[in-house]
């Protein structure tokens, strides 16, 4: 299993953060581009995957950067969040920066989380 299914099956296996999604563990989605139901959802997506350290002409590591958005309407989001940070700790990630805005009647807290693999054979 890969990091970010390992991180989707934490996720949405978790009950306190499912118990606080409008749809449950449907409220956990790879993307939010289609999506016009109901609040508050979780959205993941991997920001960036790149190489982070190389010898003999190969590959021997690699830095993800996922991207966690908890969307709210009424922007309580601290319980999902805290819950997100503690989960992504536990998998072994690092949480990079969290941001917080408003699109509209819509408030997104934005974690970032960052993981390094080693690619060793």
């Amino acid at each position: 299993m890969n990091r970010i299914e390992q991180m989707y099956e934490a996720l949405s296996g978790d009950s306190s953060i499912t118990d606080l999604l409008a749809d449950g563990k449907e409220g956990i989605r790879a993307d939010l581009t289609s999506y016009s139901g109901r609040y508050p959802v979780l959205c993941y997506q991997v920001i960036s995957d790149v190489p982070h350290l190389f010898g003999d002409d190969l590959e021997l590591a690699r830095r993800v950067t996922v991207q966690i958005s908890v969307l709210t309407r009424n922007g309580s989001d601290s319980e999902i969040v805290l819950r997100v940070q503690k989960i992504m700790n536990s998998l072994g990630w690092t949480r990079e920066s969290t941001n917080r805005i408003m699109d509209g009647r819509i408030r997104a807290a934005i974690l970032r989380f960052i993981v390094a693999e080693v690619e060793y054979e």
